[in-house]
């Protein structure tokens, strides 16, 4: 009879010896493990996201400000420059908006004809049109600008007559998706004419911007399956570069300067004795770009820079008219 507890014992203790490991493990022990695991990995995606992010930033910011100041002759080679991670942050924010909106509405419609596509893009221009509006705070503005009223007008007008057109069974399908893009075209017109022939930048130069983005992507988004099947998958980094080379020349110069942009500031510099240019005169011009070891300036009517070193300036006055400060009269 004693024989029994031993034999008892002895199998309980072989049962404990032959339980895994991570069974006796407490249930809090593993979810700890698992936790700190999946924030691992989340940190790990974050964090390369983030270094993605900056680089792309940066490397679209370098070559907007490398074209911005070739224009004027030279290229600033401090590459450590926050200058350059803003005009990046432009670029994409000024071309993720339409990019999301036309991508959104795809997902949406993927199976779009030609029609849907036509109807759709007078009603993304009107959006553009309203987003362009707020946009203008960070443009400095060319030319006299007026608020149009035909275009409020003809606008709200075009939507309601394409609604109603394209709720109507009698009238066939085409005739809005023809009234849509002859509105657009219309509308197109309106904004190229002050920017490619007065030479004016003004609120539907905003527009014209996203509007091309968005149709672009649009475009790509269509046709992108049988480039792909063809191997061009390059055309839509060919776009990307376009749109930089177009937003490097045409809207990063008007962006203000107060917000990090391109757009030239009228200065007076007052020169030193020692000055190789004009000692002990003032001069009124266009300030490009500062520096810590001076100044990119360039003259009214004139399109090549000017170097200024720092130690030959006694005095920077911010404004190209010296009567209006009471302090240097």
């Amino acid at each position: 009879m004693k024989a029994l507890p031993v034999a008892t014992a002895t199998i309980a203790k072989q049962h404990r010896m032959a339980t895994p490991v991570h069974a006796q493990q407490p249930q809090s022990s593993l979810t700890e493990s698992t936790v700190l695991q999946t924030l691992g990995s989340v940190v790990d995606v974050l964090s390369k996201g983030i270094v993605g992010i900056v680089l792309a930033l940066y490397a679209s910011g370098f070559l907007i400000t490398s074209l911005h100041q070739s224009k004027y002759g030279f290229v600033e080679v401090n590459p450590f420059r926050p200058r350059i991670l803003a005009a990046g942050a432009w670029f994409v924010l000024f071309t993720g908006i339409p990019v999301a909106i036309v991508t959104s509405y795809w997902a949406a419609h993927r199976q779009m004809n030609w029609k849907a596509v036509a109807n759709f893009l007078y009603f993304f221009y009107m959006i553009c049109t309203g987003l362009s509006w707020p946009a203008l705070i960070f443009f400095s503005l060319t030319g006299q600008q007026t608020f149009k009223t035909w275009v409020l007008v003809v606008g709200a007008l075009g939507i309601v007559a394409l609604i109603i057109v394209r709720e109507s069974k009698r009238i066939p399908d085409y005739v809005s998706a023809f009234s849509s893009i002859c509105l657009v075209l219309l509308f197109l017109i309106s904004a190229v004419w002050p920017m490619g022939v007065a030479h004016q930048f003004q609120q539907p130069s905003i527009t014209l911007w996203l509007f091309g983005i968005g149709a672009a992507t649009l475009f790509v988004l269509v046709t992108i399956p049988p480039h792909l099947r063809d191997g061009r998958w390059s055309q839509p980094l060919f776009y990307a570069l376009f749109a930089l080379f177009l937003f490097a020349s045409y809207y990063y110069p008007h962006i203000k300067t107060s917000w990090a942009g391109g757009n030239p500031v009228p200065v007076t510099l007052y020169f030193t004795k020692d000055s190789a240019l004009k000692p002990n005169q003032s001069v009124s011009a266009q300030l490009l770009d500062e520096t810590d070891a001076g100044f990119y300036i360039v003259g009214s009517n004139e399109d090549k820079a000017i170097f200024v070193p720092r130690n030959a300036v006694s005095l920077v006055y911010f404004s190209d008219k010296v009567s209006e400060s009471k302090l240097l009269k």
